[in-house]
């Protein structure tokens, strides 16, 4: 193999590994997982404002229901009092059968309002509960997507490490000066593609073809010596029919 095949062979490489990086970093499992991050967190806020609203309904329930068990707690005391013989004032006895109505009147209002207070809670513990069934849900979803994102990293890696291996092996095999000179030509070009081979008559990193002229200069190079494609500028390799 000449140096040029084996720096084509190591362009190869970085290609390989530079798609390894895009497929990462871009992965369709991530892209779900932030969607799915999204929705959480859209439902989080809706599900406060209702879990806030039937707060303050559950509050008004139970100060009713406190005053509902205050009245209570009267209307035993008085109807001990009217009851056991302590009163025999005849106007006290009708003014104390007096309070006992009224206060059976409010607790009655009173428990209408409880009962109105429940009904309005009703559709919000529903809707909590749908919240929290579609969180559940969503949160097993995204429980797969992670799983299967781990085993897909897990791949990447694996063949990262592999193709670097690799690159290395292929790095040894190189002039020095010629890896600085591959290098530098890779930060600053399209995909970091630097090499490229030329197939009859074509670049492979362009796609464009080169002329009659130039496919003559090409076969008159001495051995190691360096082209640039007339087009892109990238080191040519010439390979089958160049």
């Amino acid at each position: 193999m000449s140096e040029l095949q084996a720096l084509l062979r190591l362009q190869t490489f970085d290609t390989r590994l530079d798609q390894l990086i895009h497929r990462r970093d871009n992965l369709p499992e991530t892209e779900r997982i932030d969607e799915l991050a999204g929705s959480l967190e859209a439902i989080a806020g809706r599900r406060v404002e209702i879990a806030t609203q039937r707060h303050e309904i559950e509050r008004a329930q139970k100060r009713v229901e406190d005053e509902v068990a205050g009245i209570e707690a009267k209307r035993a005391e008085d109807t001990d009092r009217l009851y056991n013989g302590g009163i025999t004032s005849p106007k006290e006895l009708t003014a104390l059968q007096d309070e006992l109505q009224s206060l059976a009147r409010h607790q009655s209002t009173l428990e209408d309002e409880v009962l109105e207070l429940m009904e309005q809670a009703e559709p919000l513990d529903d809707t909590l509960s749908k919240f929290d069934a579609k969180a559940d849900e969503l949160e097993a979803e995204r429980g797969r997507f992670e799983a299967a994102r781990t085993v897909s990293l897990a791949e990447i890696e694996a063949e990262h490490n592999a193709v670097s291996a690799d690159r290395e092996t292929a790095v040894l095999s190189l002039d020095e000066a010629l890896v600085v000179k591959y290098q530098h030509m890779r930060g600053g070009a399209k995909d970091g593609v630097a090499v490229g081979a030329l197939t009859h008559g074509v670049c492979s990193a362009c796609g464009l073809g080169a002329s009659a002229v130039f496919i003559d200069r090409i076969r008159s190079l001495g051995p190691g010596e360096i082209v640039n494609c007339e087009e892109c500028g990238v080191i040519l390799v010439p390979a089958g029919g160049a």
